[in-house]
């Protein structure tokens, strides 16, 4: 049941946003599930939405879709009344949704197969497992909050390690995942058809499979993995370009996401349009010639909650900032020096490229080649950064006073 309160409401949909300088805040202008119409006025946004499209993921289509009899869903618009029960499935992808859909449906759908046009690395972690080091700090009755502290450090330690070995020994780690996903397998599984990636580890998602169970479904028989292209879709179901047929009642088409830049919402300056492609990144957080807001932006290769949390103080570190000089606009905007500056991706691609951000990063705001027009993606270097960089750099303008400037504390 959806419900509202004074400071949250559900089921609302942001249509468009405007920002005034005269009167220094932004006017929201608000539907409701029932086409209700409202408007909410903000002195600062903090958009939190993440970057995915969650209207629509992207789905090709088919040649021969109109032939299919059968259902063809994208995971995005999965009905609630689905009845999959023994029937056979194709999942189209390679991905994390198709890897997780997989092992979930297979219990109860005659035949399940993933049909991906590619392999992907798979990681196993175990949801239970404890490690020694655990298990001995509370045998030895350790605070529990302290070994949650532990724990989450050792985490991150053996993230970056990991990360840091798939980018400098590629070939190493590939072959590690390759065999953590063949122990798995029935002896002889065709490894290097199915399960070799064509790409280095890490520069694409790694799907983490929690107690291996999209290779214990395949071990079990209830699932499958095939690896081709599709022709076209025929009565029965897909008809591959190698002549096999995949029979399907149903084919999710787990194809993959399209990203979105500030939730797609139509934005305007004082009466003018913002095009978010043209504009640049700062720090990864806030945008140029945006006033007073910020963008919740996490990390592509660690958890996105270590950023979340970065720019959360940011963020109020800036507000209590503006209340202590007295101005009611922040705006990032680039010096004279960073107009001619060449523009990246705000993902770069050359070192992170999966489909979704090649087709996607168009709609994201440019990266810089300097400080601090960067989205560093880097959560070892900007603990330490963005805690304590300073807002007086040149690029942020403080204006809109609301009272008389009074000396600020060293930052």
């Amino acid at each position: 049941m959806r419900t509202s309160s004074n400071h949250i409401r559900f089921g609302h949909r942001v249509n468009s946003a405007a920002w005034s300088t005269s009167d220094a805040r932004w006017t929201l202008e608000v539907q409701d599930e029932a086409g209700m119409a409202h408007q909410f006025v903000a002195n600062f946004l903090f958009m939190c939405q993440g970057y995915y499209n969650y209207q629509a993921g992207y789905r090709p289509h088919f040649a021969g879709e109109e032939s299919f009899k059968g259902v063809i869903i994208h995971p995005q618009q999965w009905p609630q009344d689905l009845d999959y029960t023994r029937k056979e499935m194709v999942v189209v992808g390679s991905g994390a949704t198709a890897a997780t859909i997989v092992p979930a449906v297979a219990e109860h759908v005659a035949h399940v197969t993933q049909l991906q046009r590619s392999p992907s690395y798979y990681m196993l972690a175990e949801t239970d497992a404890e490690d020694d080091l655990i298990k001995k700090l509370r045998s030895l009755d350790v605070p529990e909050e302290w070994i949650f502290g532990i724990k989450r450090r050792k985490s991150l330690e053996e993230s970056r390690l990991f990360t840091e070995r798939a980018l400098n020994e590629p070939d190493v780690v590939r072959q590690e995942l390759i065999a953590m996903a063949a122990a798995e397998l029935p002896q002889d599984y065709d490894i290097g058809t199915h399960f070799t990636p064509r790409y280095d580890p890490w520069r694409e998602r790694l799907c983490f499979l929690p107690d291996g169970d999209l290779l214990k479904a395949i071990t079990s028989g209830k699932a499958s993995v095939v690896t081709g292209q599709i022709d076209c879709l025929v009565e029965e179901g897909l008809l591959l370009k190698s002549g096999q047929t995949l029979k399907a009642d149903i084919i999710v088409t787990a194809t993959g996401i399209e990203l979105c830049g500030l939730g797609n919402i139509p934005f305007t300056i004082d009466g003018k349009a913002l095009d978010i492609s043209d504009t640049w990144t700062y720090r990864g957080v806030m945008i140029s010639d945006m006033p007073n807001l910020a963008w919740s932006f996490g990390y592509i290769r660690s958890s996105w909650t270590l950023r979340s949390d970065l720019i959360a103080r940011f963020v109020c570190r800036l507000l209590n900032y503006m209340d202590e000089a007295g101005v009611r606009q922040c705006t990032p905007r680039l010096r004279p020096q960073d107009q001619a500056m060449a523009a990246r991706a705000f993902i770069d691609s050359s070192d992170f490229a999966p489909g979704y951000m090649q087709r996607g990063t168009g709609r994201l705001p440019k990266q810089g080649d300097r400080e601090p027009w960067l989205n560093i993606q880097n959560y070892y270097v900007e603990k330490s950064l963005l805690p304590d960089v300073s807002f007086d750099d040149g690029v942020l303008q403080f204006d809109n006073p609301i009272r008389a400037k009074s000396k600020l504390r060293a930052k």
